[in-house]
C-alpha cells in the first residue's frame, strides 16, 4: 500500500450480495473511494465492508488480502442482518483474525461513516507503524489526539506529547510503564473507579478486539477531572496473537459537558411535553414534508412515522376540519399565525380536544416552514363542561347558595344564585361585594350571630336558624349553613353558604308548641276535675258506681300518660336528630334491671353477644323502655314473660322483644310499622308505639311485628352497627 495515498478519502471495497445495498452504501460513503470485491480485493483497498453472505463466500479472498497487507492493519467491517441475534457471539470464530468490526443493518449514515473513519484511522496508524518509524514519530508528535502504543504486557512503547500533556506527565515518564502504574484514576459516570479489566486497553489485549469511543472520566494526578474518549485497536502477529495495541485518547470534557447539558434540556423538554401533553410539529414548504414529535404521535394515536400533510387533517372532526385547513393555508400563504381549539379523533376512534398553534418561519422574507404545537386539552375541556353544568345546577338550585372570599376585606360575597335573590329580594348587584350581615335586623338573635361569627373565625362549618330581613323589610327565618372551602394544600380559599327559607316550619313549630302547652295545661286541669270526681264517687257511691269510677280513673291515668308522650313526641319533632353510639347490651341490661324492680312478678330475660355498638339518635333508650313496659303491662297472665334476644350481623343488629300476652291490636301494629297513617277513622290506642316508630325512623332503623307462638307478640328492631 502506498504511503502517499489520500488518507482523508480512503479506499473502501464492498462485498455485498445485494445490488441495491451496494448502491445505497456507495451513496452513504460518497466521501470515500469505493470499489467492489470480486474475485479478489483491489490492491489499493484500505477497508473491506462485507455482508454475511459475502463473508461466507469470500473468506479465503479476505484472508488472502489480509495476509498480503500484513503486518499492516487490514480491517474488515461486517454488516450483520437485523435478524441475526448477537452477531458478536455468532461470529466469534471469525473475530480477531478476519472480522474487526460489526454493524447491524440498517444503520444511520453518521454511525457508519464514523465507524469507517475509525477503522481507516487504525489502518493508517498500523501502516505507519509497520512501514516507517519516522512517519510514526511525526504522526505521534503532530497529532491533535493523544496517542500511544502498548505491547502485549500493557507497557507503553510509544507515547506522544499530547498524551503526556493530557495526564500531566512527561513522555519519558510514561514510556516503559504500565497504564495501571500511572498516577491517575478512571471513573464511571457515578464517580466509581472502573476496574482495570474493563478498561479499553485491557479488553483489546485480552480479546483481540478493537474498542471504540469508550468514554470515561479521568482524575489526573493534580486532582483535575477530565472526560476521555478512548479508542484501542490490537495489532496481531503472524500467529494471530496480540503483539501491540494502538490507541488514541481525546479530551472531550467540553463536548461531554455540552452534550450532558443538551441531554438535560432535551429530557426537560420531553418531560414538559409529557406533563403538559404537548407535541411539536413542523411543515417544510420546500420539501412538503411534515414532521411530528413523539408526543404528537401519541396524541394522534399513530405509529412513530409522520403522515402526509393531507392525511394529518383527516384526524380532525369533520366539522372542525375546514377551519383547521383554512388557518394552516393562511399561515403558509399570508404568514398569519393561528391558535385554535378543535376536536380530533385518534386512530382508536377516541375523541379528544386539542389546542393547535402554528407559527410561520421566514427566510429572505418568504414563509419557508410552519412550526407549531399540538396539546391535548381534553381534561381541561371536560372540567370546563363539568364546571358549566355545576354552575348551571348551582344557579338553578332550589335553595340559596352564596360564596364569600375571606381574603378580601370583610369577607364579602362574590357569588349569589338566583334563589338567594328571589328569597331575599336583593339583586346580584346589590348583594355582591357586601358581607352577608346586611340580612340581619333589629330582632336578629345576637347569640346566634355570634355562633356564626366564631365558626367563621375558626374556619369551621356551622348550621343555625336565624331571623333575617328581606330587601322590603319583611322578616323570614333562614336555615343557614356555612362551610369553609380549601385548596389542595388545605389553605382556606372561600366560604360557601346555603340558605333556606324555613319561616313556615318555624311558625308551625311555634304554633305546635303553643297548642301543646295549651292542651297539656287545659287537659290536665280538666282531667284533674274528672279524677277528683271519680275519687269522690269511689268514696261515696255504691259498689256498682265504684266500678264505673275505677274505669274512669284508669282512663284518666291513660290519657295523662298519653299527654306526657305527646309532649315528648312534639319535643323530638322540634329538635334536630343528634346521633350517638350506644353499647346496646349495656343499655338493655340497665332497662331489664329497671323493669324487674318495677314488675317483680315478671320474668324478663336478655341474651346476645357480650357487647355490640349501634348508632342511633339519643332517644333510643326510650324505644326499648316503651317496648318492655308495653309487653309487661298489657300481659294478662299472673307472671308475664318477656324475652329480649340480640343478634349481630355485618353492618346491622336485630333486637327481638317477645312476650306471651294477648298480642298487639292490628291498628296499633300498622301504626307501629308505618303501614297506615293515623286518620280520624283509623288510629291506634296509644302514643307509645308512635314514639317507638318516630325514634327508629329518625335513627335510620326499622321495626317489624310478628305473632308469637302459641300466643303473644314479637317486635323486631333493626339498627346499624357503630
Amino acid at each position: 500500500m502506498s504511503t502517499h495515498r489520500d488518507a482523508a478519502r480512503g479506499h473502501v471495497a464492498l462485498g455485498l450480495a445485494n445490488e441495491r445495498n451496494r448502491e445505497l452504501l456507495r451513496e452513504l460513503l460518497a466521501e470515500f473511494d469505493v470499489n467492489d470485491v470480486e474475485a479478489s480485493v483491489p490492491a489499493e483497498t484500505d477497508l473491506c465492508i462485507v455482508d454475511e453472505t459475502m463473508l461466507a463466500r469470500s473468506t479465503e479472498v479476505l484472508s488472502e488480502w489480509q495476509g498480503q497487507q500484513h503486518p499492516a492493519f487490514a480491517p474488515v467491517l461486517l454488516l450483520a442482518d437485523p435478524d441475526t441475534a448477537d452477531p458478536w457471539q455468532q461470529y466469534t470464530d471469525e473475530l480477531g483474525w478476519l472480522v474487526d468490526a460489526i454493524l447491524t443493518q440498517p444503520t444511520k449514515k453518521a454511525a457508519l461513516v464514523n465507524r469507517v473513519q475509525k477503522l481507516l484511522e487504525m489502518r493508517e496508524i498500523s501502516s505507519e507503524l509497520a512501514t516507517e518509524h519516522q512517519l510514526i514519530e511525526r504522526v505521534f508528535g503532530t497529532s491533535p489526539l493523544a496517542k500511544l502504543v502498548l505491547d502485549s504486557e500493557g507497557r507503553v512503547v510509544r507515547a506522544n506529547e499530547k498524551l503526556a500533556e493530557l495526564f500531566g506527565e512527561r513522555v519519558d515518564d510514561l514510556e516503559g510503564r504500565r497504564i495501571a502504574a500511572w498516577d491517575w484514576r478512571a471513573l464511571d459516570e457515578n464517580g466509581e473507579e472502573i476496574p482495570a479489566s474493563e478498561l479499553p486497553h485491557y479488553r483489546a489485549l485480552e480479546t483481540g478486539r478493537p474498542v471504540y469511543q469508550y468514554e470515561h472520566r479521568c482524575e489526573r494526578c493534580n486532582g483535575e477531572m477530565l472526560w476521555l474518549s478512548v479508542n484501542m485497536a490490537p495489532i496481531t502477529d503472524l500467529d494471530g496473537d496480540v503483539e501491540y495495541v494502538v490507541g488514541s485518547m481525546e479530551d472531550i470534557t467540553v463536548r461531554r459537558t455540552q452534550r450532558d447539558e443538551l441531554d438535560r434540556q432535551l429530557d426537560l423538554f420531553r418531560k414538559a411535553q409529557d406533563i403538559a401533553k404537548v407535541g411539536a410539529w413542523e411543515y417544510d414548504s420546500a420539501t412538503e414534508e411534515l414532521y411530528w414529535t413523539e408526543m404528537a404521535s401519541v396524541i394522534h394515536g399513530t405509529p412513530e412515522q409522520t403522515p402526509q400533510l393531507e392525511e394529518s387533517f383527516e384526524y380532525f372532526h369533520p366539522e372542525d376540519r375546514p377551519t383547521m385547513k383554512k388557518q394552516f393555508q393562511r399561515a403558509l400563504q399570508e404568514g398569519i399565525p393561528y391558535d385554535s381549539e378543535a376536536r380530533l379523533v385518534d386512530d382508536a376512534g377516541v375523541l379528544h380536544w386539542v389546542r393547535v398553534r402554528g407559527q410561520p418561519q421566514y427566510e429572505a422574507g418568504d414563509v419557508v416552514r410552519i412550526r407549531g404545537t399540538i396539546q391535548d386539552i381534553t381534561d381541561r375541556k371536560e372540567r370546563e363542561l363539568e364546571l358549566r353544568h355545576m354552575s348551571r345546577a348551582v344557579d338553578e338550585a332550589p335553595i340559596g347558595v352564596t360564596i364569600s372570599d375571606p381574603s378580601l376585606d370583610d369577607n364579602p360575597l362574590i357569588y349569589v344564585n338566583e334563589k338567594f335573590c328571589e328569597m331575599t329580594g336583593y339583586s346580584r348587584e346589590e348583594a355582591l361585594g357586601r358581607n352577608c350581615r346586611f340580612l340581619q335586623g333589629d330582632l336578629t338573635d345576637e347569640r346566634t350571630v355570634e355562633r356564626v361569627r366564631n365558626a367563621i373565625e375558626a374556619q369551621e362549618p356551622v348550621s343555625v336558624v336565624l331571623r333575617n330581613y328581606r330587601d322590603d323589610g319583611t322578616e323570614f327565618w333562614n336555615n343557614l349553613q356555612v362551610a369553609p372551602v380549601r385548596d389542595e394544600d388545605g389553605e382556606l380559599v372561600n366560604f360557601i353558604g346555603f340558605q333556606q327559607d324555613v319561616s313556615d316550619r318555624v311558625e308551625r313549630d311555634r304554633q305546635l308548641t303553643t297548642l301543646d302547652r295549651y292542651l297539656r295545661h287545659n287537659l290536665r286541669n280538666e282531667m284533674s276535675i274528672v279524677q277528683g270526681l271519680a275519687e269522690q264517687i269511689q268514696t261515696e257511691g255504691d259498689a256498682q258506681l265504684s266500678t264505673y269510677a275505677d274505669e274512669i280513673q284508669s282512663s284518666v291515668e291513660s290519657l295523662l300518660g298519653n299527654v306526657e308522650k305527646q309532649r315528648r313526641i312534639v319535643q323530638i319533632l322540634q329538635e334536630d336528630a343528634q346521633f350517638q353510639e350506644f353499647d346496646l347490651i349495656s343499655l338493655l341490661d340497665s332497662i331489664v334491671d329497671e323493669y324487674r324492680s318495677v314488675y317483680p312478678d315478671a320474668e324478663i330475660s336478655l341474651s346476645g353477644p357480650d357487647s355490640v355498638t349501634v348508632s342511633a339518635t339519643e332517644q333510643l333508650p326510650e324505644v326499648f323502655s316503651e317496648l318492655v313496659e308495653n309487653a309487661v303491662r298489657h300481659d294478662d297472665t299472673e307472671s308475664p314473660r318477656v324475652s329480649i334476644e340480640v343478634t349481630s350481623e355485618a353492618g346491622h343488629v336485630t333486637v327481638e322483644v317477645a312476650d306471651d300476652g294477648p298480642g298487639i291490636p292490628d291498628m296499633d301494629v300498622n301504626v307501629l310499622t308505618g303501614v297506615e297513617d293515623e286518620t280520624a277513622i283509623y288510629h291506634g290506642d296509644g302514643l307509645g308505639l308512635w314514639l317507638v316508630y318516630l325514634v327508629l325512623h329518625r335513627s335510620r332503623g326499622s321495626v317489624h311485628y310478628t305473632e308469637n307462638d302459641p300466643r303473644g307478640a314479637v317486635v323486631s328492631v333493626v339498627l346499624s352497627t357503630g
